[in-house]
């Protein structure tokens, strides 16, 4: 049961006012609340008679269904061919099936200063601040797995192109983008290739995740997009004014996503706002947080330097390379003067049954391996090897290796 709208006025003071609205998903996206937004507002203003109220038809949901037509299927199975295995990202708990659901959020806010030196860069370089956005997201993403390719969900809004944009309903479509990251690039090279996998993406959006999924379960890359991105603009605009009020317009997403890790960014006029959600059961808070630092440090990067190599955007925050720096710092000082083949055959005598190496369900122990090495030592010596001989060793890797 319950509504699948419902609004509220709560009275703050005697001049400050919160209405808040509450939609089902099923009824409504991303996009329609910005259409109710600008309807409310337009409302608002000519009943306070600062403008008249627009007189306007828009089709209904029906008509939005009758013109999917599931089109761009052939191409979006020849697009994830490739695609042979979800994204692999280290994770701070087991993965299984049953992971997806347990939803937790990190949240940050860039400057605008740094925002404006984004879009002047995209602007410069002909490219969208979406695809920066979401490029340089896939690199990192591509460094954290060790992956060459990552495929990106990225939303769609129904309404745009077919003359529905004034419709309200749940059309959102997610799109898998199969984003390569050449090591080789620069940044502004890998956000220009976004750019033209994600307007490709959108000329087929007649075909979305859910669609192929309910064509060919067993496509290879259907069920792959672990990772998703989203570009909100600014829900305060000239379309947004309730004047003669002083407004403030925020929305809030509370609907669970099919994704381990969802970057939801908002342009406003005090910077760019990130809303990471991630899926708890299988990553910590301090993982996700450092992650989104690590985020803002690659665009502050971007920024300065757009033409520098993706393996310098994407280097690790200075702190986590001071820490390898102290994992790796292992050296000790020898004082031992025995050769390792004399070490060795002290802790056979120290140890004999214990495991000195294993393989899959083999093992031996340090007597065993003893025996085996003095068996080939002896062999060796037959055919003629002598100290200072060299002598190849061919063999998969094995216990006889």
């Amino acid at each position: 049961g319950g509504s699948l709208l419902q609004g509220e006025l709560l009275r703050i003071s005697n001049d400050s006012h919160l209405l808040a609205l509450i939609v089902h998903p099923i009824i409504c996206d991303g996009w329609s609340i910005g259409v109710i937004c600008e309807d409310l507002a337009s409302a608002y203003r000519a009943h306070s008679g600062k403008s008249a109220l627009p007189a306007e038809s828009t089709p209904g949901i029906a008509e939005f269904m009758k013109r999917q037509t599931g089109s761009g299927a052939a191409y979006w199975m020849q697009n994830l061919s490739a695609v042979t295995s979800p994204l692999d990202l280290p994770t701070d708990h087991q993965r299984t099936n049953n992971n997806i659901g347990q939803t937790a959020n990190q949240q940050c806010r860039v400057s605008p200063e740094l925002a404006q030196e984004l879009k002047a860069v995209c602007g410069q370089n002909g490219i969208s601040l979406f695809s920066a956005l979401g490029a340089l997201f896939c690199a990192q993403l591509s460094r954290l797995a060790g992956s060459d390719a990552v495929t990106l969900s990225i939303l769609a809004a129904g309404q745009l192109g077919d003359g529905l944009d004034r419709m309200v309903g749940q059309c959102a479509r997610w799109l898998p983008a199969q984003i390569t990251i050449p090591g080789s690039s620069t940044g502004i090279e890998l956000a220009k290739s976004a750019q033209t996998v994600v307007l490709d993406a959108y000329d087929h959006q007649d075909c979305d995740i859910d669609s192929i999924i309910a064509q060919d379960q067993s496509h290879p890359g259907v069920r792959c997009p672990r990772v998703a991105f989203n570009l909100d603009p600014d829900p305060n605009n000239s379309h947004t004014r309730f004047d003669p009020l002083q407004a403030h317009v925020t929305t809030a997403v509370s609907v669970p996503l099919p994704f381990e890790l969802f970057l939801n960014a908002t342009t406003d006029q005090q910077g760019i706002f990130f809303d990471l959600r991630y899926d708890s059961s299988l990553f910590s808070m301090p993982t996700v947080e450092k992650w989104l630092k690590g985020y803002v440090a690659i665009l502050q990067r971007f920024a300065a330097t757009p033409e520098s190599p993706l393996a310098d955007l994407t280097t690790p925050p200075e702190e986590d390379l001071q820490r390898i720096a102290v994992w790796n710092n292992t050296s000790v000082r020898y004082t031992d003067e025995r050769c390792v083949h004399e070490l060795f055959e002290a802790q056979v005598k120290l140890a004999p049954d214990a495991v000195a190496v294993s393989h899959g369900a083999k093992t031996l122990t340090y007597a065993e391996l003893n025996a085996q090495a003095n068996r080939l030592g002896h062999h060796l010596r037959k055919i003629g090897v002598v100290p200072g001989t060299r002598v190849a060793v061919c063999l998969e890797r094995s216990l006889d290796m």
